[in-house]
């Protein structure tokens, strides 16, 4: 690498020039090719909702839909989404591939196909023949995500259909007479390989992003058997799928369950509980490895946050749901890996009637990898957050909060000091029952302070990112981020 950066940096230099002038010259080039390659990687947003648009809408209107916070559109064809386990043969005009390669998307770099899993006829596992279309259907499926700024599939495993008995994710005796719920497992698990192996058909490097894998039956599998659950055969179908990609294709979690999360510790522990839920459910060896590489794409559901009748926040007034909603965004993206989703049905981002309020939040939001967050959480449950300062700073405070308003008290302040790699942590009048420090989001400390000055070492973060959370009681948190990337 070095002899090719001396090609590039030094060929109109007079060789004469001293061996170390040469060497801080190819270390400036490298570290600049090394930040900018950092910064391309930050986190991008993408916009799903009841106003995705189809192909021939796109195809009008690009133009003047460039005036978004988004980085990527989730769109579909002929304006109905398609399903996975479709058995009719679609043709090739289904796909729209010139329509579609002529599309000048401007600013939108991440786009996704919608893929619904689910059918009105069900799964169909032990349907060879149908699976034989199925299969064709996800090879021209392949061939448009050989497409420009195509990055993969939003799959949406949600069942919409009423019939119960077409869900391809239960187990019941109706459903599969005769049959085992492993027996069903492994069939599933079979057609997750045949599926992800016809994906990569034509297109053999894609994003494959499930707005759920492990979020629900996490939960689910709390109160009642696996079997029994929505979602008991989605783990083999992902299961298949592990053992069946490349290497190429990432697999991510949407973790549609953070809809409703209301603190900031809810979406750095949903990543550890994914990946732990998805390594006990997996069997074999493989597609355990293969689940450590499993992303974490988090979800923002505007509607659910800021709804009138919705189940959580009623009862709060109008500006402290902005507060929310700009809080839940902040650490969503934190939380994801390369891609966070944005979720709304009520707003429609290609007419112009989304207010002016909201695009500015997100905007901001997305700035996230330069500012210095503050914030903290009362016994309600509700995030709010302030900001002070930007880029490269090394202290910062957290504020305890009210369900009205910030307050002027700091429930905790930090000094992070590069050269010892340590934090030190001064706690205002309350002292916390857990102090627990993220690193590029895993969890490297957790300690119960023992008084209202504690020193934490940590490893050198200088190149990533810093979360400290602390919980009292009542459900309360305070918490404060830092990044640097």
């Amino acid at each position: 690498m070095e002899k090719y950066f001396q090609k590039i940096v030094l060929r109109n230099y007079d060789f004469r020039v001293s061996n170390s002038f040469k060497k801080i010259t190819i270390l400036i080039f490298l570290l600049t090719a090394i930040f900018f390659k950092t910064f391309a990687q930050k986190v991008k947003l993408i916009e799903f909702g009841w106003d995705y648009p189809d192909i021939t809408y796109l195809s009008d209107h690009l133009d003047s839909m460039q005036n978004t916070p988004f980085d990527g559109i989730c769109f579909s064809f002929q304006r109905k989404i398609m399903e996975a386990f479709d058995d009719s043969l679609k043709s090739d005009s289904y796909f729209e591939f010139n329509k579609l390669q002529a599309l000048k998307w401007g600013k939108y770099t991440n786009n996704f196909i919608i893929l619904r899993g689910f059918s009105k006829t069900g799964g169909n596992w032990f349907n060879d023949k149908a699976w034989e279309n199925i299969s064709n259907n996800m090879v021209n499926l392949s061939r448009v995500m050989q497409m420009k700024n195509i990055k993969g599939i939003l799959f949406d495993p949600e069942y919409y259909y009423e019939n119960k008995f077409f869900n391809p994710w239960t187990f019941s005796a109706e459903q599969y007479p005769g049959k085992s719920f492993q027996q069903v497992q492994d069939q599933v698990k079979e057609r997750g390989k045949q599926f992800i192996t016809s994906l990569q058909k034509r297109s053999n490097s894609f994003n494959f992003i499930s707005l759920w894998v492990a979020s629900l039956i996490s939960n689910e599998k709390k109160y009642i058997p696996i079997y029994k659950t929505r979602h008991s055969l989605l783990m083999s179908f992902f299961e298949g799928i592990l053992e069946g990609k490349n290497k190429n294709v990432i697999i991510t979690d949407g973790n549609e369950y953070a809809y409703w999360n209301t603190k900031p510790s809810q979406f750095l522990e949903g990543k550890s509980l994914l990946r732990n839920t998805m390594l006990e459910l997996l069997h074999s060896e493989k597609s355990k490895k293969e689940a450590e590489k499993i992303q974490i794409a988090q979800p923002v559901y505007y509607d659910g946050l800021m709804g009138t009748n919705t189940p959580i926040g009623n009862d709060l007034k109008r500006n402290i749901k902005w507060k929310w909603l700009t809080e839940n965004l902040k650490y969503a993206i934190a939380s994801s890996d390369l891609y966070m989703w944005f979720y709304s049905e009520r707003n429609n981002w290609w007419n112009n009637t989304v207010n002016d309020t909201l695009l500015t939040t997100l905007q901001e939001a997305k700035a996230l990898p330069t500012d210095r967050i503050l914030r903290s959480e009362n016994n309600s449950g509700f995030s709010f957050l302030k900001e002070i300062g930007y880029n490269n700073v090394n202290s910062q405070s957290g504020y305890y909060i009210d369900t009205t308003e910030i307050t002027n008290e700091p429930a905790f302040n930090y000094v992070w000091n590069q050269k010892s790699k340590k934090i030190i942590l001064n706690f205002r009048k309350e002292l916390p029952l857990s102090t627990f420090i993220y690193i590029d989001n895993n969890l490297q400390k957790q300690i119960k302070p023992s008084g209202l000055k504690a020193e934490i070492s940590v490893p050198d973060f200088s190149k990533g990112s810093l979360i400290v959370i602390n919980k009292y009681q009542n459900e309360m948190e305070s918490s404060a981020i830092y990044i640097l990337k």
